[in-house]
């Protein structure tokens, strides 16, 4: 459904690029006395050796690079040292790959890697499309494990932004006074900023153009093969 992408897409009700951003939308809401809870995450990203897990699909020779987060961030989730659970998956990317049950993934730092067991893998979505390239699944290991990493990233594959900032609201009947509030706040332009009610929006908006199209052009056909068969009668 609609609302299911735009979950995926956002998992929180908002998304805000940076802290100086959120800090100014989260001040407009407290004005108005709305309620909100906000839910930050480091990401960084590394590249994922996956040759191992990969039952079928894409090339399983390659190595992804993909978003990492800690699992004291992940609401649920308890991991030892040497487990990783990856998250994320939907039927969007289950068409395209496959994974096994169990095995090994690599995670290759600037400098080093580590070797870790894979413990399968979960639909849900822990932060936004802004840091899920080409929508592949997140990695969560040990908060240990985390800060290792942290400490051997590649510059040149970290994301603009290192930090997920998602607002929720505490009560769903001020979801169109705040999503008023988010569209006239006037951020920067470092990042993304997403809504999700917007988002549902503009998909609904784009799924009534393709249906308007899709009806014209049948429309169309069925005028001009009346016409074509009107003036061949005519012409017998």
């Amino acid at each position: 459904s609609i609302g299911a992408l735009a979950r995926e897409s956002v998992p929180d009700d908002f998304t805000i690029s940076s802290p100086e951003n959120a800090n100014l939308f989260k001040t407009t809401l407290e004005n108005e006395n709305i309620p909100y809870t906000e839910k930050r995450t480091e990401v960084i990203f590394m590249k994922v050796n996956m040759e191992n897990i990969i039952k079928s699909g894409i090339n399983s020779s390659s190595t992804m690079t993909l978003p990492v987060v800690s699992e004291k961030d992940v609401e649920g989730v308890k991991l030892s040292e040497k487990e990783t659970l990856l998250t994320g998956y939907n039927d969007a990317l289950k068409g395209i790959m496959s994974f096994k049950n169990s095995g090994y993934v690599e995670i290759k730092g600037k400098h080093t890697m580590i070797s870790q067991r894979f413990i399968g893998i979960d639909r849900k979505f822990v932060i936004s499309t802004a840091f899920t390239k080409s929508s592949l699944p997140s990695v969560i290991v040990d908060d240990k494990v985390f800060r290792q990493l942290k400490k051997d990233i590649d510059p040149s594959i970290q994301n603009d932004s290192s930090i997920y900032i998602g607002v929720s609201l505490q009560d769903e009947d001020d979801s169109i006074k705040a999503n008023k509030i988010f569209k006239r706040t006037e951020f920067d332009n470092n990042g993304v900023n997403l809504s999700r009610m917007e988002m549902v929006a503009s998909q609904k908006q784009m799924m009534g153009i393709i249906m308007f199209v899709v009806g014209f052009l049948g429309l169309t056909f069925l005028i001009t093969s009346g016409c074509i068969l009107y003036f061949k009668q005519m012409d017998e």
